[in-house]
C-alpha cells in the first residue's frame, strides 16, 4: 500500500512539473514574439521629435497597428520611416518587428496655388508657396497694397471670396484682392470701417451701421467729408483708394441765438445735463435749428456752461466759425480732462480764451488765417485790480504770421514766424510799426513797488 501511494505521489509531481513547464515555456515564447513599437512626430513639422500617443505592442507575427495619421499645421503626413532623417527605403509598414523600435513621420510643407485680384480686377497667379510660408507672402502683399494706397483683404478659399481662409484650414489654392479701405472719423475716434470694391460705391453710414452715432452726438445733420474737405455724396461717389472720411456732427443740447441784422447764428449756451461727454463739436454750416430752420454759426461764446463739459478730452470747432471767446476763460475748471483741440481754418479773432487749462493739452495749432489774439493763453489768474498776469499756460504756442494785433497775451508765445511782433531783453512783447513799437502785453514783473509800469523809451 505503501509502494502504491509512493508511486502516485511521483506521478502527480512529475505532472505538476511537466504543467509548470509548458506555462513557462509558453510565457518565455510570448515575450519573445511582443515588443515595443514608439512613434515620434516633430514639433510643428520642424522642430524637436516628440512622442506620438502611447507605444504599441506587436503580435506574435511581428505586426502592429499604425496610428492615425499625423495633423500638423501647414505641413502634410508622408509615411513613417525607421530612422530619424526618413531615409527613402527605410519605411515603416507596420510589420517585420522584431525588437522594440522607435520609428520617425516625415512631414513636408504643404504647397498652395495664390490667386491675386488687383485694385482694377485684374486676376493673376503667384508663386505657389507653402502654408507654412504663407505668413511671409501674406506681408508681401501688404506691402504692395499699400504702396498703390489700398488694403489687402486676406486669403479666400474660394474664388466668390466667400470663405476666409484661417491658419490650419486644408487647403491647396487661396484667393487673395485688394480693396479700398473706408474709415469713417468724427475727430474723436473711429467710428466704423468698411472695405469696397475699388471704383464701387457705398451709402451713408449712419442709416444702416448699429451704434454708429455715439451717445455724444446728435443724430441730427450729420453729414460727412473726403480728405479734402470736400462734401461727400454717396449717391454719386466711387472710392478708389482707401479714404478718411471726416464724420461732421454736433453736440446735443446746444443752443443758438440770431445775430441781429444778419441770417447768423452764435452759440450762447450749452444746455444739457450730460457731464460725462468725451468729445464736444461745434457745427457751423447749415445747422438746424429748434424752429427746424437751417442756419450758420460764424460765433461760438462759451462763457455760461463749458463746467458742463469738463470731462471732454477733444473739442472741435468746424470750419465756418470765425469768432471764439470764453474758452477756457479762466473760470475754475479744475480736474479738465481737455487733450485736444482743432480750430477751424475760417477763424479770425479769438478772445479770452484758453487761460488756465487745466488738462493736459500740450500743443495748440492756430490757423493760419487768425487776424487777432485778445486776452488768451494765461496760466494765472488776476488776482486784484492792478496785477497783471505773468505767466503763460503750458502748451506749445506757435503765432502764424496772419495775426496782425495782440493784446495781453504772454511772453511764452512762439512769434518766430510773425514779423510784426518782437520781445525786448526783458521779455516784453511789442507790436511793431515801422520805427515805433507799441507795448502788447504788461508783466507783474514790470511793474514797480509803487505801481508804475516800466517800458522802453519811446514805446507807447
Amino acid at each position: 500500500m505503501a509502494k502504491a501511494k509512493n508511486k502516485l505521489f511521483l506521478v502527480l509531481t512529475l505532472v505538476a512539473l511537466i504543467a509548470l513547464g509548458t506555462v513557462l515555456l509558453a510565457s518565455c515564447d510570448q515575450t519573445a514574439d511582443s515588443y515595443t513599437v514608439t512613434f515620434m512626430v516633430r514639433e510643428n513639422g520642424t522642430g524637436e521629435y516628440q512622442q506620438y500617443g502611447n507605444p504599441v505592442q506587436s503580435d506574435k507575427e511581428g505586426k502592429v497597428t499604425l496610428p492615425s495619421q499625423p495633423e500638423v499645421d501647414g505641413y502634410v503626413f508622408r509615411n513613417w520611416y525607421t530612422d530619424e532623417n526618413c531615409t527613402s527605403g527605410n519605411e515603416f509598414d507596420g510589420t517585420g518587428v522584431k525588437s522594440n523600435m522607435t520609428v520617425y513621420a516625415l512631414m513636408v510643407e504643404q504647397e498652395v496655388t495664390l490667386s491675386l485680384t488687383d485694385g482694377e480686377g485684374n486676376s493673376s497667379n503667384l508663386e505657389s508657396t507653402s502654408l507654412a510660408n504663407l505668413s511671409e507672402v501674406t506681408a508681401e502683399q501688404e506691402s504692395a497694397a499699400q504702396a498703390v494706397n489700398l488694403t489687402f483683404d486676406g486669403w479666400y478659399t474660394d474664388s466668390n471670396f466667400t470663405q476666409k481662409y484661417s491658419f490650419g484650414m486644408d487647403a491647396t489654392a487661396l484667393y487673395g484682392r485688394y480693396m479700398a479701405k473706408v474709415v469713417y472719423n468724427n475727430g474723436y475716434e473711429d467710428l466704423y470701417s468698411e472695405l469696397i470694391t475699388p471704383g464701387s460705391q457705398t451709402t451713408a453710414p449712419d442709416a444702416r451701421v448699429s451704434d454708429f452715432v455715439k451717445r455724444y452726438m446728435d443724430d441730427e445733420d450729420i453729414s460727412y467729408n473726403d480728405s479734402e474737405g470736400n462734401a461727400i455724396d454717396f449717391t454719386t461717389v466711387t472710392f478708389d483708394k482707401n479714404e478718411v472720411v471726416t464724420v461732421l456732427w454736433k453736440t446735443p443740447g446746444l443752443q443758438y441765438e440770431k445775430i441781429e441784422g444778419t441770417d447768423n447764428y452764435r452759440v450762447s449756451v450749452f444746455d444739457s445735463s450730460d457731464l460725462t461727454y468725451p468729445a464736444v463739436s461745434i457745427l457751423s454750416k447749415d445747422v438746424t435749428m429748434k424752429d427746424g430752420t437751417k442756419g450758420n454759426v460764424v460765433a461760438v461764446n462759451t462763457n455760461l456752461d463749458l463746467g458742463r463739459f469738463s470731462q471732454a478730452e477733444v473739442f472741435i470747432f468746424n470750419d465756418g466759425i470765425k469768432y471764439i471767446t470764453g474758452f477756457y476763460s479762466g473760470e475754475s475748471l479744475a480736474g479738465s480732462a481737455i487733450k485736444e483741440v482743432y480750430l477751424p481754418s475760417t477763424l479770425k479773432v479769438l478772445e479770452n480764451s484758453f487761460n488756465i487749462v487745466n488738462g493736459e493739452l500740450e500743443s495748440l495749432e492756430l490757423p493760419a488765417g487768425l487776424e487777432v489774439i485778445i486776452d488768451c493763453f494765461w496760466g494765472d489768474a488776476i488776482i486784484a485790480e492792478g496785477f497783471y498776469r505773468e505767466n503763460g499756460i503750458d502748451c506749445d504756442i506757435v503765432v502764424p504770421s496772419s495775426v496782425n494785433n495782440m493784446v495781453a497775451v504772454p511772453k511764452t508765445l512762439d512769434i518766430s514766424n510773425n514779423g510784426n511782433f518782437e520781445y525786448d531783453a526783458d521779455g516784453r512783447l511789442y507790436y511793431v510799426n515801422g520805427d515805433s513799437k507799441i507795448l502788447c502785453s504788461e508783466y507783474q514783473s514790470n511793474v514797480t513797488d509803487d505801481g508804475r509800469l516800466v517800458v522802453e523809451e519811446g514805446v507807447t
